[in-house]
């Protein structure tokens, strides 16, 4: 009876705890691996880092900034009687 008692006292406190501490040290592992990920992350958009949709290395002198006044820069590029018009049907 008391063996079956300190089983069931060993079920109910140790495991539990032992399952906390893996958890633990899973989550720590886990978050502290998202970390390193997110900082070089942003060290890579700060520093320039590697342009994934032209496939080249940016450096800092290739930042352009549009000094242009904000009716300049809403302005038209083509004129109304330019282009082409194009009935669209639908399949």
């Amino acid at each position: 009876m008391f063996k079956l008692l300190l089983f069931l006292l060993f079920l109910i406190i140790l495991v539990p705890i032992i399952l906390l501490l893996l958890g633990v040290s899973f989550l720590k592992r886990n978050i502290g691996a998202a970390q390193r990920m997110r900082d070089q992350y942003t060290n890579r958009q700060h520093n320039g880092g590697y342009d994934y949709k032209h496939g080249n290395n940016r450096s800092k002198d290739d930042i352009i900034i549009d000094r242009r006044s904000k009716e300049q820069a809403e302005q038209k590029i083509f004129d109304k009687n330019e282009g082409e018009y194009v009935d669209f049907t639908e399949d």
